[in-house]
């Protein structure tokens, strides 16, 4: 029967908000006071946005009220500095206590904020959670296309971000809707790939669920053998776990198949199993529980009016028509109208059989649109969801394609940069060489200077001992001349003159020669300088540039030692220079 599939759909999901989201949890007693402690002392404004977004996801399960009070603290220190990095969290959290608190319709706009939060930080994750709580809300409003959508979408962005938790919750979610529709093997393929996921995680819970509905589709498709092998897996799970929604739900399935495989009695066994369940569900909303009651009376009053049992038969089949009337499950309403018209037909009360056949016939052409909407509205999901994917397949290429331009551009800019270095480095080696080449050039000529210097040194000294020699020779003809003889007398003095007079002069101008090519601008310079020196002082300036001592200069000049210190101590007062300061040193910066 069609609220078979109802009370999957009903049963399976309210229960999946708050895992599905991964937005709450729980606290100890003592967690909570240390987290409320560290509100009232910290005054950082972020630190405590984040601190009671944290207590209010933990106190979701607990107190939504009090949920829903930090929460709004949290939000308003948000918007107050303008922090938005806690604000998808912060509504998601205000969604679960509005989904606890039965306010669905305000709990999809307070996802729907999260949801552009959430893409804005590009959060893919906390993405594909809202878009599945939001294809949750929508498919327990029955509009099944919107639920379509949002898990095709959350699907989508799971695959391609791998985010593998989230899937089999979609592949089950996808699965039920395609039941919905009708679509058994498209059904069964999603149910198959949610088995696998939740197997991979030894989610015992949802493995039932999933053999449950695996259970549907074989049943669907008159198997009711297979589709009995994997009720009773399901059934095997649940009892282990307790779970006594999906129990009432397990038990209500097995008597579907044993009613269609014609056991009514085993059937009846299964739905009064089932009803001792239903009241021991402890679920925070009404809707799941009316409906599996509502369909458990309808199923057991068919099951008593096919064993002949009128009176139990229409015990039930009020009870639960009444409660889908009331509550607006259209399919149970008309199955249970169907049944009850045919009861009052089999006790000859035609004119009641008369009035629930109208209702069946108005329940029946609500549900035939109905169906014919969903299926319409299913086409128009997958056609949207294809245009979506197209549109972010367009997006991607172009995005590859402008990346594609960026990289090439950055190749041409880098290969561009490399270039302009290593010519950079070529310069700065070449410049490297030329200074290298500067010093070693400046080093020779140094080193030529130097040599020059010492050449000219070793040639002034030894004209300096050839001096000494004729003077010496010059003494001894002298001491020769008394003794002389008288014809002798004059050619020994015109030697003697001849050697004090242009050995003197000879030395001196080829000195000169000497010197002006090793310090061609000596001169140059210091007469710039100094323009009041005489010849005498300038040449005394070149012995001393060429460290020569008073007594060296005194035997290449034919003064005496005191002349050459009374000559320095008047060239130290034409140059400025104190007693202390060194002429040779002096004459090194010229």
């Amino acid at each position: 029967m069609h609220y078979q599939l109802k009370l999957l759909l009903k049963i399976s999901f309210l229960v999946l908000f708050l895992l599905i989201t991964g937005l709450s949890g729980s606290l100890s007693a003592q967690e909570t006071s240390i987290i409320k402690k560290q509100i009232s002392e910290t005054h950082n404004v972020e630190q405590k946005i984040a601190l009671l977004s944290k207590l209010a996801g933990r106190y979701i399960n607990v107190n939504p009220d009090s949920a829903m009070f930090y929460a709004n603290q949290a939000l308003f220190l948000a918007k107050s500095a303008e922090v938005e990095q806690y604000s998808g969290n912060i509504y998601g959290t205000l969604g679960d206590v509005l989904v606890m608190k039965d306010s669905l319709n305000l709990a999809e706009k307070f996802y729907d904020t999260a949801l552009n939060y959430f893409e804005k930080a590009d959060n893919f994750f906390k993405v594909a959670g809202v878009l599945t709580v939001l294809g949750n809300i929508n498919l327990v409003k029955d509009n099944t296309s919107h639920a379509l959508q949002y898990y095709l979408q959350a699907l989508h962005i799971s695959q391609e971000n791998n985010i593998t938790g989230r899937l089999p919750y979609l592949f089950l979610n996808i699965g039920t809707i395609n039941i919905n529709a009708n679509n058994i093997k498209e059904a069964q393929a999603y149910y198959a790939k949610a088995l696998q996921g939740f197997e991979k995680t030894h989610d015992s819970l949802n493995i039932g669920r999933t053999l449950s509905n695996l259970g549907l589709t074989y049943q669907k498709l008159n198997d009711y053998k297979q589709a009995n092998v994997y009720y009773k897996q399901a059934l095997s799970i649940f009892k282990r776990l307790n779970a006594y929604a999906d129990l009432a739900k397990i038990y209500f399935s097995l008597a579907v198949v044993e009613r269609l495989s014609g056991s009514y009695k085993k059937a009846i066994d299964y739905l009064k199993i089932s009803l001792q369940n239903i009241h021991k569900i402890d679920f925070n909303y009404a809707g799941p529980r009316i409906n599996i009651l509502a369909g458990v009376e309808v199923e057991l009053g068919a099951h008593y009016l096919a064993l002949g049992n009128y009176r139990a038969a229409k015990q039930h089949l009020k009870k639960g028509f009444q409660l889908a009337d009331k509550n607006g499950l259209l399919t149970i309403a008309r199955d249970g109208a169907e049944n009850l018209s045919l009861l009052y037909e089999k006790q000859g009360r035609f004119d009641s059989s008369l009035y629930y056949h109208k209702i069946l016939k108005e329940k029946s052409e609500l549900l035939i649109n109905e169906e014919n909407i969903k299926k319409l509205a299913n086409i128009e999901a997958h056609y949207k969801y294809d245009r979506l994917i197209e549109e972010q397949d367009r997006k991607r290429i172009a995005e590859v394609k402008a990346q594609r331009r960026k990289n090439i551009i950055y190749i041409v800019a880098i290969v561009i940069l490399v270039l302009v270095a290593l010519l950079l480095l070529l310069f700065l080696k070449l410049g490297r060489n030329k200074a290298a080449r500067s010093k070693l050039q400046k080093k020779n000529l140094q080193n030529e200077l130097e040599l020059r210097n010492k050449e000219l040194t070793t040639q002034v000294m030894t004209q300096l001992k050839k001096n000494e020699l004729i003077l010496e020779i010059s003494k001894k003809l002298e001491k020769t001349l008394s003794a002389a003889h008288p014809d002798n007398k004059p050619i020994i003095e015109r030697v003697i003159k001849e050697l004090d007079s242009d050995e003197s002069r000879e030395v001196w101008k080829e000195f000169e020669v000497r010197f002006q090519n090793v310090h061609s601008d000596f001169y140059k310079n210091l007469v710039k300088k100094y323009p009041d020196l005489t010849a005498n002082e300038l040449r005394l300036c070149a012995f001393l540039k060429l460290n020569l001592n008073t007594k060296e200069i005194s035997s290449i000049t034919h003064q005496s030692v005191n002349s050459i210190d009374v000559a320095r101590s008047r060239l130290r007062q034409k140059l400025g220079l104190s007693k202390e300061d060194n002429l040779t040193s002096f004459f090194a910066g010229f």
